[in-house]
């Protein structure tokens, strides 16, 4: 529970992220976006400005950026200034993405890292 509105929302991740326009949103109790401006940052901390005369009320935040190691991160929060306020709905597209898509890049990790390790032995065996 916030006092008074805040002019951005600041996201801290455990590792540097990649972030593109529209990787972070936020949405009134209505759904209505009340962020302005692309999010921007650097390495682990992405930060995005909110529009001015935000009224007391619930707030969600969602956010999908890259990871380092290249797999994508998402997920969201809410937060309220004054008092909370029932939300209308909820917000679409918001998934963690195809978990096929998931496994085969995780198969793909797997194959090269193997790849790796199976070279170096032979390299250090001759």
């Amino acid at each position: 529970m916030l006092p008074a509105a805040p002019t951005q929302v600041t996201l801290d991740f455990g590792e540097p992220v990649g972030v593109e326009a529209g990787a972070v949103r936020v949405f009134d109790d209505k759904l209505h976006r009340v962020d302005s401006g692309d999010p921007s940052g650097a390495g682990a901390r992405v930060g995005i400005g909110l529009r001015s005369g935000l009224r007391a009320g619930t707030y969600t935040v969602t956010w999908r950026v890259i990871s380092a190691d290249s797999h994508p991160v998402a997920g969201g929060f809410t937060f309220s200034i004054g008092h909370p306020s029932k939300v209308i709905g909820t917000v679409r597209g918001e998934s963690g993405g195809s978990r096929l898509v998931g496994q085969l890049l995780g198969a793909a990790r797997f194959a090269g890292y193997a790849g790796l390790v199976l070279g170096s032995a032979w390299c250090w065996c001759y």
